[in-house]
């Protein structure tokens, strides 16, 4: 290699670090500034690939160990742009949490049988990378391995529900926003050794996630959002018949919300399921980013909403 030769090939090995470090600058700058909110974003090395990850955590931890939260993003989404959706930055504000927010390959999670779309996304272990991530973040960030939780938008909550099935002792809680249909075949493969209490939330007129389900030749292919929720309750214990409620009508955007509440449940767990009468395939309380996904509910705030459920819980 003649002198030229090497100058140039450091000279290329120096744009494509500089690019590198720019490209997760920008990951974590680009998410909307909150005070006492510290962001920042690297690769994890899992399965062979460099796993992009966003992390948002408070600049003054309170003492002792910190609570987290896995958010995980619809499909063909970014991590900085479900942050800036949800508010994640508000909720590691106001309750000195920590959220973690990786991405999935192609923008897809491999969360089961029907993780099709991509043709590369069926060979990628995302149940263990997540585990994984969560190991090396309780490491990294100081957090307490009894208070972790988990929560996704559309794909992303198909992914919660499939990592709840397969390593509940890693989460103390899950839940999964505007995604709540199962598929059958997932179901029947879902067999957690722990119960898991879950937070689902579903709009009626959600043209992406059918509320009533689906069938296939007259069999049916994705259970509808009422029994995915008695799906969970069942398996963490509770009791068949849910107390119904009614949330406040607090703004008239086209929406109310009912709540069904399966308590009674193993290990004091609870399924709590909302029903968006009116609401799309929406994250209730957003900006809603896409009018073809219907409407978005104000009642509500499902990131506050999540929170509010996920304290309650701690796996011991």
């Amino acid at each position: 290699m003649t002198h030229a030769q090497g100058l140039q090939r450091w000279g290329r090995v120096l744009v494509l670090a500089l690019a590198t470090m720019a490209a997760d600058y920008a990951r974590a700058h680009d998410v909307i500034p909150f005070e006492n909110v510290t962001a920042s974003s690297g690769t994890f090395p899992f399965g062979g690939l460099q796993r992009e990850v966003l992390v948002l955590r408070p600049t003054v931890p309170a003492a002792g160990k910190l609570p987290a939260v896995v958010m995980l993003h619809y499909l063909r989404g970014r991590a900085d742009d479900m942050a800036d959706l949800i508010q994640a930055g508000k909720l590691v504000r106001d309750h000195g949490v920590v959220v973690i927010l990786p991405e999935a390959v192609n923008g897809e999670w491999n969360y089961g049988s029907g993780s099709i779309i991509g043709l590369t996304t069926p060979l990628i272990d995302d149940v263990g990378f997540l585990s994984a991530l969560i190991t090396k973040s309780v490491n990294d960030y100081s957090l307490d391995a009894t208070r972790i939780y988990m929560a996704g938008y559309s794909n992303g909550g198909l992914m919660t529900m499939r990592f709840a099935c397969d390593h509940p002792e890693q989460i103390a809680a899950g839940g999964n926003v505007a995604r709540v249909t199962m598929k059958s075949s997932d179901s029947k493969a879902c067999k957690p050794k722990l119960p898991t209490p879950m937070l689902l939330v579903n709009g009626t007129a959600d043209p992406v996630s059918t509320y009533d389900g689906t069938k296939l030749l007259g069999v049916t292919a994705t259970l509808s959002a009422p029994a995915t929720a008695a799906f969970w309750a069942k398996l963490d214990g509770c009791a068949a018949t849910p107390v119904g409620s009614t949330l406040a009508d607090a703004i008239a955007d086209g929406t109310t919300v009912h709540l069904d509440t399966f308590s009674g449940c193993t290990a004091l767990d609870e399924v709590d399921f909302y029903t968006v009468n009116g609401g799309g395939h929406t994250w209730p309380g957003s900006i809603g980013f896409s009018p073809g996904l219907g409407i978005t509910s104000e009642d509500f705030d499902a990131t506050s909403l999540l929170w509010s459920f996920f304290q309650r819980f701690s796996r011991h």
